[in-house]
């Protein structure tokens, strides 16, 4: 089948991001999130979490989680997250997109923060704060099939929390619409590819894959998917 052509096109965000001001030694952070167009931080349960280290989020317990509580539930604005840092000791703060592991449940060694997908690392003291985040590279795309790659945060485990990808033709809520193609992600690697395949590509016309880290059915109806933990997308129009 022949290749398409494509251009990405950058919308504000394609993926979920934080940033992080001080002094943290005053028992106060101030936490700016910017999540994806038409996410509900309350209704879907958005959280942030600190642990203590340069860490493992995956397996460590956390030492503190906050829910998002907005009021209207926007996509983005600004979070006081109350947490005393010791000094000279690294922290990680982290966004979920979803209220999996949030109670710590997890037997050892199982991941505890399923939903994570934006972390702000916070030295020791003096040091700048560093950011790590999600994203999406479209590889190829044909008449009839597509393959994009994923970057999710390292150690995480796309597979065992039901990861997807759906593809949406248009300008569709990604929240609440219906794909027109979803694959599950079946690797356990934080970073790899996923390939869709009998879906017929247009040219002349936009269309939008959101990376979903939760809610993936083997069931045929895909109303049944779950669409409210988004952690990216990627928007690219054929030509």
């Amino acid at each position: 089948m022949p290749e398409l052509q494509f251009k990405s096109i950058t919308s504000d965000p394609d993926w979920t991001q934080i940033t992080v001001d001080g002094p943290f030694n005053l028992g106060v952070m101030e936490v700016q999130f910017k999540t994806l167009k038409n996410n509900k931080p309350n209704a879907y349960k958005n959280y942030l979490a600190i642990w203590e280290g340069s860490g493992n989020p995956w397996t460590d317990k956390k030492l503190r989680c906050e829910a998002i509580k907005c009021d209207p539930d926007m996509n983005k604005g600004d979070w006081a997250f109350t947490y005393k840092l010791k000094y000279q000791q690294e922290y990680v703060l982290g966004y979920c997109v979803s209220n999996d592991g949030m109670d710590d449940s997890a037997k050892s060694g199982e991941t505890r923060a399923a939903g994570l997908c934006a972390l702000a690392h916070i030295p020791e003291e003096g040091n700048e704060v560093t950011y790590e985040h999600t994203s999406m590279e479209l590889i190829q795309v044909r008449s009839n099939s597509l393959s994009v790659k994923y970057n999710m945060l390292p150690g995480y485990d796309p597979k065992s929390c039901m990861n997807w990808v759906g593809l949406y033709a248009g300008d569709v809520n990604i929240y609440t619409g219906e794909p027109i193609n979803a694959v599950s992600v079946d690797s356990s690697r934080s970073s790899d590819s996923v390939v869709f395949n009998g879906v017929p590509i247009e040219r002349g016309t936009r269309y939008q894959l959101a990376y979903y880290m939760n809610g993936w059915t083997e069931e045929q109806d895909k109303s049944k998917l779950g669409k409210t933990a988004v952690a990216c997308k990627l928007v690219f129009e054929t030509e």
